[in-house]
């Protein structure tokens, strides 16, 4: 049994992510939006390829800053 994922176009497929940032840190708002866009929550991530996902953000002006 193989354990590759391989490079099929379900894995690169890119998705849109809605996040409220209404009450939210914005540090730990940054981290997590860039782990998106970068992709590191895929399985397939790699430095050198382009697998990141879309990131909206909505209510930008409520963020928290401590």
């Amino acid at each position: 049994m193989s354990t590759a994922i391989g490079n099929t176009a379900l894995a690169y497929a890119r998705v849109w992510h809605l996040v409220d940032a209404r009450g939210l840190v914005l540090g730990r708002l940054g981290t997590q939006i860039a782990q998106t866009l970068m992709g590191k929550h895929k399985p397939i991530y790699d430095p050198s390829s382009d697998c990141g996902d879309y990131v909206v953000v909505i209510n930008a002006k409520h963020v928290g800053v401590t």
